[in-house]
């Protein structure tokens, strides 16, 4: 059974800074630790300006964000509502500043549903993978599928859509992280079978394919 999310028209990115206290010695006696700055909005719990990622006519909701160390760049995904029956995957760069960069389309497809974006960053290959719930059809329940497609740390190159989830269960909710050390990703997400019982399955999937 698909869930229904409350959209928000525009996207924002906030950083909240924070310390860790000190831990006790054996005596029991707090070690020092240095006030910061007058002007620093460490240990306060304070939040630095909102960030508008993206605002636009349309419904844009459902955010997932990964970081590129080679790059020193965040890439924020999103789904956008294009119309009762159309739901896009888009992602926009974003420099740690709040300095915005390119924004693309990362899948669409007509009568489609693609819902609930996860990224994970591949530094050995510059690449990102984007994975979401594709619905297939606004109206039917019982008949989604994790899909996912490589994109290039600049969105200047994606490779075909692929389907992450084999069998007839629902398959839904993706999570993604990356093993460098395997050269792999880690694709995780909810089997919905029918009576609405939930199972958690993963999938491993090369990054070099």
């Amino acid at each position: 059974m698909r869930t229904t999310f409350k959209p928000h028209v525009a996207l924002t990115l906030a950083v909240f800074l924070t310390t860790l206290g000190g831990v006790g010695s054996a005596s029991g006696e707090q070690p020092s630790v240095p006030e910061p700055p007058a002007n620093s909005t460490q240990s306060r719990g304070t939040l630095d300006p909102q960030i508008v990622i993206w605002t636009d006519a349309q419904m844009n909701f459902l955010t997932a964000i990964a970081y590129s160390g080679v790059h020193e760049e965040f890439l924020v995904a999103w789904n956008t509502d294009q119309d009762a029956f159309s739901r896009d995957i888009w992602a926009r760069r974003v420099a740690p500043d709040g300095t915005l960069r390119d924004s693309f389309n990362v899948a669409n497809a007509a009568g489609e549903i693609l819902e609930g974006p996860a990224i994970a960053y591949c530094p050995p290959h510059d690449q990102y993978l984007v994975g979401y719930t594709n619905w297939y059809e606004a109206n039917v329940n019982d008949n989604a599928d994790v899909q996912a497609r490589r994109v290039a740390w600049d969105g200047g190159w994606m490779s075909d859509v692929f389907t992450v989830t084999p069998g007839t269960a629902e398959h839904i909710h993706p999570s993604i992280a990356f093993n460098i050390q395997a050269d792999e990703y880690l694709v995780t997400y909810s089997n919905q079978w029918p009576g609405d019982d939930l199972d958690l399955y993963a999938q491993r999937i090369r990054a070099s394919d």
